[in-house]
């Protein structure tokens, strides 16, 4: 065993759909870096690789029309195998975790709802990649063991994960789901509305850059109780649909909230359903401690006012929650014995 463990690194790696987090056993998490690969060529699959993560961060808006800035996870799911891969092969080199002689062992924790044929699209990317083994677990799972939610005593926790491509709300106990929903919303889906709204608005077309500062900056969920906070305003950039020229023009914090509101209403209404379908016993756990939000979704301005409005149920958000499910990962990874039950067979 100590001969066949100098050859091998056990490896957590979240595959978010705006970042990809790696946790590697005894050291803890080493990279965080933008699920992003910029590729020479069309078509289904991943071209030649020019950049990824930052690297190709930075070339979003600025390439040719022959290269494309790709993002390899849409919707929780791998949509582009080559691209996963070369983000995959980047990171493990830049960290060390895969050598010529070095087969990790991968857990990659995934939505609840991914099908069959997505969760074999995963170990199929991480086998060829090199891993010697692929093992997955929900993420949710992983997060409430992040977050120390899910130990020996049987009490029911809501877990609200506002990820980049979908949102899971979950019931978890003794890690293990009690009942779950999944919703195809996220950060980019916010982003796509804050576009959309520009667009009709003020004719005025705008990048994702442009979408997220936007949404981070005057992004809210429910009314501000500081009328100063409603008056805000922020200057933004774009391309003018009618003349075609470089335009700007100022948005304010209502304005922003009100092409939000869509997306929003789909995540409290996701929640309020899940609640209605939680036994009453754990039901009563849930109104005990609350909900705890996860996920860089959560971020959102005054959404824990606006589901504690919708609910009546406190809601809070997680210290660490954009790196809940990774750590809940490594967790896991440094006392497999504790969470041997987690992998049957």
């Amino acid at each position: 065993m100590p001969i066949f463990g100098a050859w091998t690194q056990d490896v957590a790696v979240d595959l978010g759909c705006s970042a990809v987090r790696v946790y590697v056993r005894g050291k803890g998490l080493v990279a965080v870096e933008p699920n992003l690969v910029a590729a020479r060529g069309s078509g289904p699959k991943c071209g030649e690789v020019l950049a990824v993560g930052a690297d190709a961060a930075q070339m979003i808006g600025r390439t040719p029309q022959e290269v494309a800035v790709v993002r390899p996870v849409r919707g929780g799911a791998i949509a582009d195998l080559d691209c996963m891969e070369a983000m995959l092969r980047h990171l493990a080199f830049e960290t060390g975790f895969l050598g010529s002689l070095r087969r990790p062992r991968l857990t990659v924790p995934v939505p609840l709802d991914l099908s069959p044929v997505e969760r074999r699209a995963v170990q199929e990317c991480g086998r060829q990649i090199g891993a010697r083994e692929v093992r997955i677990l929900p993420k949710v799972v992983a997060a409430a063991i992040g977050l120390g939610l899910s130990e020996e005593r049987p009490q029911g926790r809501f877990l609200l994960d506002i990820g980049g491509g979908t949102t899971e709300a979950a019931v978890v106990s003794l890690s293990g789901v009690v009942t779950s929903r999944t919703l195809r919303v996220g950060g980019a889906s916010l982003n796509e509305a804050l576009q959309a709204y520009v667009r009709k608005k003020f004719n005025l077309l705008i990048g994702d850059e442009t979408a997220e500062r936007l949404k981070l900056v005057l992004g809210s969920a429910y009314p501000s109780e500081d009328a100063s906070h409603g008056m805000r305003k922020l200057e933004i950039r774009g391309r003018d649909l009618i003349s075609g020229v470089p335009k700007a023009v100022e948005i304010g914090s209502e304005e922003t909230r009100e092409a939000l509101e869509e997306s929003v209403s789909e995540i409290v209404a996701v929640v309020s359903e899940l609640l209605e379908r939680t036994p009453p016993e754990v039901a009563s756990d849930i109104f005990a401690e609350g909900l705890v939000l996860i996920g860089g979704g959560s971020l959102l301005g005054q959404l824990d006012l606006r589901l504690r409005e919708a609910t009546g149920l406190a809601a809070v958000r997680a210290d660490d929650c954009t790196n809940a499910v990774v750590m809940g990962a490594g967790r896991i990874l440094e006392d497999p014995e504790a969470y041997a039950g987690l992998f049957p067979g």
